[in-house]
């Protein structure tokens, strides 16, 4: 239909008249996918990161322990452990001493 307008459009009644519509098409069906090839583990990457990494450290002026641990990567508590540093609270850094980050065994 033409509306006064110009505009061309349907109305609710023209479906009675239109044609059927055609069947929708459907995609044949899919093949399986190859079984997946076996991905080799990773190893972590901590344990990558350190193994390039110098297993001490030297104290530098202004360190404390905190600020040593976060550039190794580890917790405070895991370089106190690695030093034998029991109370990080009472240590006092001497600069020039150096501190093990990697555990001796790796």
């Amino acid at each position: 239909r033409e509306f006064k307008d110009g505009i061309t459009g349907r109305h609710k009644d023209d479906d009675e008249q239109a044609a059927p519509a055609e069947p929708a098409l459907t995609a044949p069906p899919a093949e399986p996918a190859p079984p997946a090839e076996p991905v080799p583990a990773a190893r972590p990457a901590v344990a990558t990161a350190r193994a390039a990494e110098p297993a001490f450290v030297k104290v530098k002026a202004g360190d404390t322990l905190w600020s040593i641990a976060r550039r190794a990567g580890l917790e405070l508590q895991e370089l106190c452990r690695l030093n034998g540093i029991g109370d990080p609270r009472h240590h006092r850094l001497q600069v020039g001493r150096s501190l093990r980050v990697v555990p001796v065994n790796g």
